[in-house]
Formats: structure tokens, sequence, C-alpha cells
């Protein structure tokens, strides 16, 4: 699996997939209502600390830039990124936004549990 990953060729499957994410971005930015510049707002910041995550005590398959940031995040920088997220979120979206950051968490942490089992040897 981690030989495919690092292949550099896209293939047929790889240009369907870029076409079909942009098209369900586009999708899902037009199918927001009202106060669309909360929600693209809060977007970026809940994906980065999505990555914060995901990479809090876990293991990497390889070297490379993921086992980079691995190595050098510590528990205080998980917690000040939790923090600064769950305001700059509430701040935004208030409720609904604290909702959002628990539904990220929770699917990140199981994407976290399903990858380590499934690439780290």
């Amino acid at each position: 699996m981690l030989r495919v990953m690092d292949d550099s060729h896209t293939g047929a499957f790889g240009v369907i997939a870029i076409v079909l994410l942009l098209f369900f971005k586009i999708h899902a930015i037009e199918a927001i209502d009202s106060e669309r510049w909360r929600a693209l707002l809060a977007a970026p910041v809940l994906s980065r600390w999505a990555m914060v995550l995901l990479a809090y005590r876990s293991k990497a398959a390889k070297e490379g830039l993921g086992s980079t940031l691995i190595d050098h995040l510590s528990t205080k920088h998980f917690f000040i990124s939790t923090f600064v997220t769950l305001l700059l979120v509430a701040a935004v979206l208030r409720g609904t936004g604290v909702f959002m950051m628990a539904r990220v968490a929770i699917f990140g942490l199981a994407s976290k549990n399903y990858f380590q089992r499934r690439l780290v040897v």
C-alpha cells in the first residue's frame, strides 16, 4: 500500500478522483444557504486542526514530512492548537462550530485508528 502511495503517476482513477473531489467541493459550497463566509472561514481552521489531531501520538509509517511533524509535535502544541481552534470556531459558528469540531474529532480519531492498524507495521 505504501508503494502505491509513493507512485508519482496519476492514472485514470486518480484523475476521476480529482474531478469528483472538485465537483463535490463546488456543490457543497453552493449548497450552503446563508452566511457562507462563516463556513468558508471555519473549514480551513478545522482541517488544519485535524492534521494536528491525527499526528498527535502517532507513529510514522516511513520517513517524510509527516514523520517530521509527528516528531516535533508535543502535548503543549496539541493543547494550544485545540484551544485556539475551539475559540475561533466558536466565535465564527457559535454552538454549531463546537458541534462540528466534535464531529471532526470523532471522525479523525476513527480514521487515525484505522490507518495506524492498516499502514504501520
